[in-house]
C-alpha cells in the first residue's frame, strides 16, 4: 500500500484525535474523507475508548474523556482559572439567549451580572484590568476552537481600556458543546464543593471522574491517545494489560491500522511514537521548537548520565526523584556550560525565572511531577527515551540539540 492510500486512511482517526471537531464549512475535504470513512471510525473508537461520535448534517465531534488527567488537558490559550470560567460562561451565554451574534459589551454586562449574582459580588469585574484580558483571552480560545467568528472589530482595545468594541457570532458548533460533570464533583445545585475534592480529582495521574467505572482496556487506549504516556505507577491494571506478549501485539497492531503510530512499551510505561499531528490542528510535538527545548534536553542527557554513574538511582517505577534545589543547580551548570548557545531571550532571564520555565515546561509535558509533601519533585521514566547534544563546540545560537531517538512524539492533548 503506498505512504498516500495509508495516510489517507489514517486521517480520519487523526483529524478526529486532534481537533476539537470536524466541520464542512472550515474543513470540507477532512469532513468528506471522514464522512466516507464515519462507521468504521465509530465503531473503532466506540469499542477501544468507550468514546462517542457525534455526527451531525455539517459536523463530526469526537466526545474524549480521559482515563487519568494530565496538564497536558488544558487548553494552551488558557493562562488562568478564570479564562476557563469566562469561556463557559460564553457558551452558557450562547444556549440561555439563543443569538446567533452578539455584541461584546453586551455579552460581558451580562456575565458580569450573573457571575457575580451566583458567585457573589466582586467575584467578575470589567474594570478589573486581569478580568478583560481573561475574557480576551477565553474569545481567542473559542474562536481557535471554531465556537466563536469575529465578524467585526478587536477585543484588544477593549481589554486595554474598555473603549473598544466588537461583534461575534456562534457558529453551528455551539450546540455540540457542553460539559457533563458528575453531582459528586460539582455538587447540587448551589451547593458548595469541598475545595480538596476538586484538587485531589485534578492531580496528575488522578482517575478522572467522568470514567471511574471504564474498563482497563479502554482506560489504556484512552491514556495512550490523549496523554505522554502510561505509567505502569499510575494504572497497574491497566499497564498489566501489556504485560502478555500476545495482547500486546494485537493492541500496537491495531493501533499501527487505525493511526500509522507505533506502540513503545517498557517496564514502567507505554507511550506512542507520533512523526505527525493532524494537518491543520494546532496539537504541538515533543521536543519542543525553541529555546527551551534545549534545556529540557540537554537536562535529561545530564539526568541519564547521573543516573549511569550511580549519583541517582530511580525508584521502582523508574522515577527519579529530587529536590528542586538539585534541578536547579543542574540548570545553572548547563547554563554554565552551554548558555551561549540558547539565544538572546534565555540570557535575559534570571536563574529562577529560567528554572521556573523549565519546571512549568517539564510538568506540562508530564514529564515531572510534583512537589510532593517533602518538597519532592519526580522525573518520570518517560523522559529517559530522551536527550540533547549539541554537534560541537562550534554551535550556533539557532543549532538544535540532536534527539538521541530522533523520533518526536504527541505529549500534549488536544480539547
Amino acid at each position: 500500500m503506498s505512504r498516500l492510500r495509508t495516510l489517507d486512511r489514517h486521517r480520519p482517526f487523526i483529524d478526529l484525535l486532534d481537533r476539537p471537531a470536524v466541520t464542512a464549512w472550515d474543513d470540507p475535504l477532512a469532513f468528506r474523507r471522514l464522512r466516507a470513512q464515519a462507521e468504521r471510525v465509530r465503531r473503532w473508537y466506540a469499542e477501544r475508548t468507550g468514546w462517542t461520535l457525534v455526527q451531525r448534517r455539517d459536523v463530526f465531534r469526537l466526545i474524549k474523556t480521559p482515563a487519568l488527567t494530565s496538564p497536558g488537558h488544558g487548553f494552551r490559550w488558557a493562562e488562568d482559572r478564570l479564562d476557563y470560567e469566562l469561556a463557559v460562561w460564553v457558551l452558557w451565554y450562547g444556549e440561555a439567549t439563543g443569538a446567533e451574534t452578539f455584541v461584546l459589551t453586551h455579552l460581558t454586562e451580562e456575565i458580569e451580572a450573573r457571575a457575580n449574582e451566583l458567585v457573589g459580588p466582586g467575584h467578575l469585574s470589567w474594570d478589573v484590568y486581569a478580568h478583560r484580558l481573561s475574557m480576551r483571552r477565553a474569545l481567542a480560545g473559542l474562536e481557535a476552537i471554531g465556537v466563536l467568528r469575529r465578524l467585526d472589530g478587536d477585543a484588544q482595545k477593549w481589554a486595554e481600556d474598555r473603549s473598544g468594541n466588537s461583534m461575534y457570532e456562534f457558529t453551528p458548533l455551539l450546540r455540540h458543546f457542553y460539559v457533563e460533570l458528575p453531582t459528586r464533583i460539582v455538587g447540587e445545585i448551589g451547593a458548595p464543593v469541598p475545595a480538596e475534592e476538586v484538587a485531589a480529582a485534578l492531580e496528575p495521574g488522578a482517575a478522572s471522574p467522568l470514567a471511574q467505572s471504564v474498563p482497563p482496556e479502554q482506560r489504556l487506549y484512552r491514556t495512550l491517545l490523549l496523554s505522554p504516556a502510561l505509567f505502569r505507577a499510575d494504572d497497574p491494571e491497566a499497564f498489566d494489560l501489556l504485560a502478555h506478549g500476545e495482547r500486546r501485539r494485537r493492541i500496537a497492531e491495531d493501533l499501527q491500522d487505525a493511526f500509522g503510530w507505533d506502540l513503545e512499551v517498557t517496564s514502567a510505561y507505554a507511550c506512542l511514537l507520533r512523526p505527525s499531528a493532524s494537518e491543520v490542528s494546532e496539537t504541538a510535538l515533543f521536543p519542543i521548537q525553541g529555546a527551551l527545548s534545549h534545556v529540557i534536553l540537554l537536562l535529561f542527557a545530564e539526568l541519564r548520565d547521573r543516573v549511569r554513574r550511580g549519583l541517582l538511582e530511580p525508584d521502582a517505577y523508574d522515577r527519579l526523584r529530587l529536590t528542586q534545589a538539585q534541578l536547579a543547580s543542574m540548570v545553572t551548570e548547563l547554563r554554565a556550560r552551554y548558555g551561549e548557545h540558547w539565544g538572546a531571550t534565555m540570557a535575559q532571564l534570571g536563574t529562577r525565572a529560567l528554572v521556573q520555565e523549565v519546571l512549568e515546561a517539564l510538568t506540562e509535558w508530564d514529564l515531572l511531577r510534583g512537589p510532593d509533601a517533602d518538597g519532592q519533585w519526580y522525573v518520570m521514566p518517560l523522559a529517559a527515551r530522551f536527550s540533547g547534544a549539541y554537534a560541537g563546540a562550534e554551535a550556533g545560537d539557532g543549532d538544535v540539540p540532536e534527539n538521541a531517538d530522533e523520533v518526536e512524539r504527541e505529549a500534549r492533548a488536544q480539547p
